[in-house]
C-alpha cells in the first residue's frame, strides 16, 4: 500500500483533495479512471482516521459518492435518448464527477491569479492630488491676466507631457532640490532679468518632473502675490512681472 503524508489542512475540500490525488498519478482530468481514484481518495482518508484525524463530513460523503459511482461502473449500462450529464449529487456519473472537477479547477486558477493581482496591487502606492485651488485668491479674478485656472492646468498638463517625451534615459544626474520658497525667489529673479519669459523657456535644461512641479506651484503662489501675471501663448505661458523689481520677492 502507498504511503501518505497526510495534511488535512491543506485542502480546501473533497474536490481540492481529488485534484491532488489526480495530479500526482500524472493523468488528464478527461482520462480518469473512476476505479482507480476512489481506490486513491479512500485510502487517504482511511489513512486519516487510523491517524486519528478529524475528517469532515463533506470528505466522508465524497467518499461514499465515489465508491457508489464504482459501484455502478459494475453494473448494466441502461441506454437513453438523452445527453444531458444529470446532477452530481443526485445520480452520480463519471462525466458529472469530470465536469465537477473542471469547474472548481477553473475557479482556482481563477482566484490564483486574482490573489496575484492582489500582491501585486499591494507593492503599489499612491498619493493624494495636491489641492491647487488654495494657490486661487477668491477676492480676485485679474491675476492670470486671460487665462482662467483651468487654463493654466490644461498649459501645464502640456507641459508635464512635453517633459514626460523628452526625459533622458541614458544617464540620469540628480540635481539640487529647491523647497517652494527658493523657487519662487529663482523664478521671479529669472522674470524680472528677462523682463518677462515663456514657463517652458524659464527652464535652462530639460527639467525633472518634480522640478517641473515645484516651478507650477511658485508661479501660482507669485500669481496670487501680484508678484508676475500669466498669459498663455500656444502651448505655453507667459510670465510678466507686475511688480518693481526692488519689491519682488526675497529670502
Amino acid at each position: 500500500m502507498e504511503s501518505y503524508s497526510v495534511k488535512m489542512d491543506a485542502f480546501e475540500g473533497p474536490l481540492d483533495l481529488l485534484l491532488h490525488l489526480i495530479g500526482k498519478l500524472e493523468i488528464d482530468l478527461y482520462d480518469i479512471s473512476v476505479s482507480i481514484v476512489t481506490d486513491q481518495y479512500v485510502s487517504y482518508i482511511r489513512a486519516m482516521q487510523h491517524l486519528e484525524l478529524d475528517v469532515a463530513s463533506e470528505y466522508l460523503v465524497m467518499a461514499a459518492t465515489l465508491l457508489q459511482l464504482k459501484s455502478k461502473q459494475l453494473l448494466p449500462v441502461e441506454q437513453t435518448d438523452f445527453e444531458e450529464v444529470p446532477d452530481f449529487e443526485e445520480d452520480p456519473t463519471r462525466e458529472g464527477l469530470i465536469q465537477q472537477l473542471i469547474e472548481y479547477k477553473a475557479y482556482k486558477e481563477a482566484a490564483l491569479v486574482l490573489k496575484e493581482k492582489e500582491e501585486a496591487r499591494l507593492e503599489l502606492f499612491s498619493k493624494q492630488p495636491e489641492d491647487l485651488m488654495t494657490y486661487l485668491d477668491p477676492d480676485n479674478q485679474d491675476y492670470s491676466g486671460n487665462l482662467s485656472f483651468s487654463d493654466l492646468l490644461r498649459a501645464y498638463e502640456k507641459m508635464r507631457q512635453r517633459v514626460a517625451w523628452k526625459v533622458r534615459r541614458s544617464k540620469t544626474v540628480k540635481r539640487e532640490e529647491r523647497t517652494l520658497e527658493q523657487q519662487m525667489v529663482h523664478v521671479s529673479e529669472y522674470v524680472f532679468a528677462n523682463e518677462g519669459t515663456t514657463f517652458f523657456g524659464f527652464f535652462t535644461e530639460q527639467p525633472t518632473v518634480e522640478e517641473l512641479v515645484v516651478s507650477f506651484l511658485a508661479v501660482l503662489e507669485l500669481v496670487k502675490q501680484r508678484v508676475v501675471a500669466c498669459e498663455q501663448m500656444n502651448d505655453d505661458i507667459l510670465l510678466r512681472a507686475l511688480v518693481k523689481e526692488e519689491n519682488q520677492i526675497g529670502v
